[in-house]
């Protein structure tokens, strides 16, 4: 449906660049910029085994679009990876505590 516009009005839009249906969307808070690139913590895939570690790999992403609380992920994740959100700023300060070195 095609509706003319008159000279000098105002009026509201929205503009898609494109649609993915099979994007990956983590909430925002789970992106945290480390200076040189954004990052995401993932947990390990042996999380739950027994006699294993808790662990979560700090993972290098490529953030897309951000809309609704949320960011599109185009590289770094893969679908079904479980990603923090909550508390993820404590693995933050942890890493920066990392990469500190001796003073």
């Amino acid at each position: 449906m095609s509706i003319p516009i008159r000279n000098e009005t105002f009026g509201t839009g929205e503009v898609t660049l494109r649609s993915e249906p099979l994007a990956i969307l983590v909430p925002d808070e789970a992106v945290h910029w480390e200076g040189c690139c954004h990052v995401a913590f993932v947990r390990d895939k042996n999380y739950f085994a027994e006699n294993s570690f808790k662990v979560f790999h700090t993972r290098s992403i490529r953030p897309g679009i951000k809309a609704n609380g949320k960011t599109e992920v185009i590289a770094g994740l893969l679908p079904g990876e479980v990603v923090v959100t909550k508390g993820s700023g404590v693995l933050r300060a942890e890493l920066l505590k990392g990469n500190l070195g001796a003073g």
